[in-house]
């Protein structure tokens, strides 16, 4: 079990950090988990480092979420995080477009411009979708503007 003080784990985690001049950010530089998030170990359990660095700080706040301001995963700087809900994360995510959509998607087989030649074609549904080798309700939802909102 890890016996080492707040203080002490403080340091440990400066210790494996380096300042990021241009936009202030201390960035982890240990072990990292999924995207980019730095992790390390406190009283015996793998946790993530941004959000050890928020506890130690703010012990009372209610943490479901802490978030990035700065959009830098491995960041724990005290003022480039902020406590929220799920849902906030969720709406950040949406608001800044870090989330895979369109034909940035990795299962996609469509392209922005496909989206608009399908809106525009006057053959029937179920044509179209033999085209491009989909089921005739991707294409009614994609005319319908229920899916690929984004295109215009």
């Amino acid at each position: 079990m890890d016996a080492r003080s707040q203080e002490e784990m403080v340091e440990h985690l400066f210790a494996h950090s380096i300042l990021d001049e241009a936009t202030g950010c201390i960035l982890w530089q240990g072990c990292k988990a999924g995207k980019g998030y730095g992790v390390t170990c406190w009283q015996g359990k793998q946790v993530y480092v941004h959000k050890l660095a928020y506890k130690f700080e703010y012990p009372d706040e209610i943490q479901n979420v802490v978030r990035h301001t700065c959009d830098t995963s491995s960041c724990w700087r005290l003022d480039h995080l902020i406590n929220g809900t799920t849902q906030d994360n969720i709406d950040d995510m949406l608001t800044k477009h870090r989330h895979m959509h369109g034909s940035n998607h990795y299962n996609t087989i469509f392209t922005e411009e496909d989206i608009k030649l399908i809106r525009a074609s006057t053959l029937e549904n179920i044509e179209v979708a033999r085209i491009y080798g989909v089921n005739n309700a991707t294409i009614h939802y994609i005319r319908k503007g229920k899916t690929w909102t984004h295109v215009q």
